[in-house]
This record gives structure tokens, C-alpha cells and sequence, in this order.
């Protein structure tokens, strides 16, 4: 980073028609324990040698593991199951764990003679094979109920229907298999597929690092969350004050700062886990406040439960001198931040506001949530620091009726973003970008325009709501 600030921007599209379902609540969830490193187990299963294929990993327990090796920007992989079936593996659309957008590698027979396809799902039907195929079988057997492939593939290539393998780079491994004897490539079911992440390369120390980090015990924490909250059904004012529909709520809740931790201003921020804790949350964006964000000043903390939980709508803090933190939405996961970068909080700042979108489609009278996030903060001041810009946001976007798809485009213009910042401040990072959208969102792309030229920086041709976890930048 050198002397750079650390930026982080989230780039959002709305469609602004509040359909989504409840499948994606239990999604969430946050495993700071890197996938598993090379072990002795992996490679006593599938009678490999280290040597030759560094990598290997279990992927389904006791039923489907993955070894592999880079070289000359191509990766070499062994696919390794139990029973003898057609099996495949996906790279997801950035952090995607879905099966829309995915490039898979499809290993079943033709006329009894095992091949490896090169397939891509455009959706939730059967993956089309690509019209230019990149991968490649180099050996395949079939002994004691078990079924070994080895297969290549380029790291990258010019193919749309194809997507990169990175360096240092968290992929979403997709996996689907048949039952045993099953050949014909067909519906996989509900538990023979999943998703696990997946490093084909990494810096082991680096993350040995953020692991040390995330289970010391000596961590300080900030803690913020609802407590069985009763989500409201009733009309709610929308940010003009007209009274609609109660199927959609949007509450600020929010706490004096020194009610949730016990440590002194200033601090960073440098990492977290979301705590989600019911199916109707739809997403919470959470700022850290000068200012007193409840409607009614004067009242004390802790007296009235309806100015501490009050009626807002997207930007309820936008007047009370607040700082984005980093908050969630379906698929989110939590955060380390590099050793050197951290998320200031400075003196002067009093409060904390989450303000959240819940989801309740049938009304339903039991609902509630105890959702929040769990900070780990510092005393010991980073270098750097990390924050947060908005775009792509416009209240007024309305969706044309009767039509198969329809666009929209924001532009920022530089001298918008040049006023965020310090004078003197010519150059931030961006480390990382999220896409919201809501059901009926189907791509979302983010570029930067410099010198004439379209940079892109984040694209999702096939975005999935149920996965919105930040996507990294290089």
C-alpha cells in the first residue's frame, strides 16, 4: 500500500422491487479456518504423491477429493471419487457458490469410454457444453468402486463461457456427482452438490497470520445486536412519508458506543463476523455516529424502545455525522483486514446504528431476529486506513413492466469522488467491491473511465442474491 490509503468500494444496483425469497438466511456464515492444507489423509485415499501434486484436499468427506499442480499457466487436477459415476467440478462466478455462471469440468462416459467437457450454467438447468472446449483427459481409471480422473485446463482464457483460476484468489469450488453406476449426466439432487472455497494458490503464512489473529483470546470485541426483536407487520412511512405495505420494514437500531465495548477512543477496526439470526434479514448497513441518530434527542438511551428501534429507509444516517462499517447482506461473509490496514474510529465518536431491511413476504406474525455483527478492534493503530464508498444508488430507478430485462446505468464523476477526500489526496487502493442487488437483479458490472478508456473492475454477468460476498481486487 505504501503511503496509499486502503479504500474499499462497494458498488450497489437496485431494482427496487423488494422480491426476494427467505432461502438465502442460512447461507450466511463465516469460517475464518482456511481450507484445509495438504494432508497426509488426502493423499493415502488417493494414492498420490505430494511431490507431484502439492495440493489436495478433501472436498465431500470420505466421498470426492481434489489434488492438483500449476505450471506454464495451466493447472493439472486430479478428481478423485467414491463410486464409480459421472462427477463434476466448477469454478463459481467470483464469490459465487451457485450454479448460475459456473464453468464445470463434466467427467461422465460416451459409448463406455470416460471423457472430460468443458460445460457452463447459464442458469438452473443443465450447463451447456462451451462451443470451445479447454479442457483436456489425460488419464482416467476405474478400480475398487473408486473413480480417478486426471484432467488440464489453462488458467485463464479468451473464452466467455470460461472463468479464470487466480493466484492468491478465494474461489468458490462447485461440485455435483451421481450415485453410484450413474453415468448419464443428469440432476444431481439436493445432497450430492455444494460449494467449498477454495485457494489454488495461497500464502500460508499470510493466513496462518489472519488465523492467530481471529482466535487470539486477548481480542477485543465490540458486540452489537438485536435481541429478539418482533419485526413489525404493520404500513410503515416510506422516506416521504407516505404509509405502505408492512411486507418490507426498515428500522435503525441503534446504541451508545460505550454500551457495547470497553475500549477508548480512537481504535480500528480490523475484523468481523456477521451474527445472523433469522431468516427475514434482508441486509444491514452499519455506521458508526457523532452524532445521536434517534428521531428524539432529548430522550435518555433505554427509555423508549420505539426512538432506540426507530422507522428509517435506506441512508437513515446520512445527517448525523456517521462512518460507514462494514455490515451485511445475503451470502455476506465476515472480514480480516490486512496486518497494515484498519477502520478508524475516531475520538468524538458516540454511537452505533444499523440500519436494516427486513424481508416478511406472508406477514407472518412470528417474526423476529437477533441478528448484529461481531467487530474485533485495536488499540495498536494501523497505517493505513479503509472506508467505504456507495454508487451506483438511485432512489428513483423503476423497473419498465412487460419486459424480458431491462438496464440501468449510474455514472460517478471524478470530481464526486475527488470530494470525498483529503486535499492532497491524489490515490486510494480498491481492495474490494459488493454487488447488491435483490431478486429480480440478474448482472450487475462495475468499471472505472479513465483517460476514455472503460477499466473493468467487477464483473457479474450471472449474479446470484443469495451470494453478495465482497469480491477481492488485484
Amino acid at each position: 500500500f505504501g503511503s496509499r490509503a486502503a479504500l474499499l468500494q462497494i458498488s450497489a444496483c437496485f431494482d427496487m422491487n423488494l422480491v426476494q425469497g427467505l432461502k438465502a438466511w442460512a447461507l450466511a456464515f463465516l469460517s475464518f479456518e482456511w481450507i484445509a492444507v495438504c494432508s497426509a489423509d488426502c493423499y493415502t485415499t488417493t494414492s498420490l504423491v505430494e511431490a507431484e501434486f502439492p495440493r489436495c484436499e478433501e472436498i465431500v468427506k470420505d466421498v470426492l477429493w481434489v489434488a492438483w499442480q500449476i505450471s506454464a499457466g495451466r493447472i493439472t487436477m486430479v478428481i478423485t471419487r467414491k463410486g464409480s459415476a459421472w462427477v463434476s467440478i466448477g469454478i463459481g462466478e467470483e464469490q459465487s457458490g451457485s450454479m448460475r455462471g459456473a464453468d464445470m469440468i463434466v467427467i461422465t462416459k460416451t459409448d463406455s469410454v470416460i471423457v472430460a467437457e468443458d460445460h457452463f450454467a447459464t442458469d438452473f438447468i443443465r450447463p451447456v457444453k462451451d462451443d470451445e472446449q479447454n479442457v483436456e483427459l489425460l488419464s482416467a481409471s476405474e478400480s475398487n468402486a473408486m473413480l480417478q480422473v486426471v484432467v488440464r485446463r489453462p488458467l485463464m482464457t479468451c473464452d466467455q463461457q470460461d472463468n479464470a483460476i487466480r493466484y492468491e484468489y478465494p474461489h468458490r469450488l462447485l461440485y455435483a456427482f451421481g450415485v453410484h453406476g450413474s453415468w448419464a449426466f443428469q440432476y444431481h439432487g439436493t445432497e450430492n452438490r455444494g460449494s467449498h472455497e477454495m485457494y489454488f494458490t495461497k500464502n500460508e503464512a499470510f493466513h496462518n497470520q489472519q488465523n492467530l489473529l481471529l482466535n487470539d483470546k486477548d481480542n477485543d470485541h465490540l458486540i452489537f445486536r438485536f435481541q429478539n426483536y418482533h419485526i413489525p407487520m404493520s404500513m410503515r412511512p416510506n422516506r416521504n412519508g407516505d404509509m405502505v405495505e408492512g411486507s418490507n420494514q426498515y428500522k435503525c437500531f441503534t446504541t451508545p458506543l460505550e454500551n457495547v465495548t470497553n475500549t477508548s477512543l480512537p481504535f480500528d477496526i480490523i475484523a468481523g463476523t456477521p451474527i445472523v439470526g433469522s431468516r427475514y434479514l434482508h441486509h444491514f448497513v452499519n455506521s458508526a455516529c457523532q452524532d445521536d441518530p434517534r428521531p428524539n434527542t432529548s430522550i435518555p438511551f433505554g427509555q423508549d424502545a420505539d426512538n432506540d428501534i426507530f422507522d428509517c429507509f435506506m441512508g437513515g444516517s446520512i445527517l448525523r455525522k456517521c462512518k460507514q462499517i462494514p455490515g451485511y447482506a445475503a451470502g455476506g461473509r465476515g472480514f480480516v483486514n490486512p496486518s497494515n490496514v484498519g477502520i478508524r474510529l475516531q475520538a468524538g465518536t458516540k454511537w452505533l446504528l444499523f440500519d436494516t431491511h427486513y424481508y416478511n413476504p406472508t406477514l407472518s406474525s412470528q417474526a423476529y431476529d437477533s441478528s448484529g455483527y461481531d467487530y474485533i478492534v485495536t488499540k495498536s493503530l494501523r497505517q493505513q486506513e479503509q472506508g467505504e464508498i456507495a454508487v451506483g444508488i438511485d432512489i428513483t430507478m423503476k423497473l419498465p413492466p412487460g419486459q424480458k430485462e431491462a438496464h440501468h446505468i449510474l455514472h460517478c464523476p471524478h470530481e464526486m469522488v475527488a470530494n470525498l477526500f483529503s486535499p492532497g489526496q491524489d490515490t486510494v487502493r480498491l481492495i474490494g467491491i459488493v454487488h447488491h442487488l435483490h431478486e429480480r437483479g440478474r448482472a450487475a458490472r462495475t468499471y472505472i473511465v479513465r483517460d476514455g478508456k472503460r477499466i473493468p473492475l467487477a464483473l457479474q454477468p450471472h449474479f446470484d442474491y443469495n451470494f453478495q460476498a465482497s469480491i477481492p481486487l488485484n
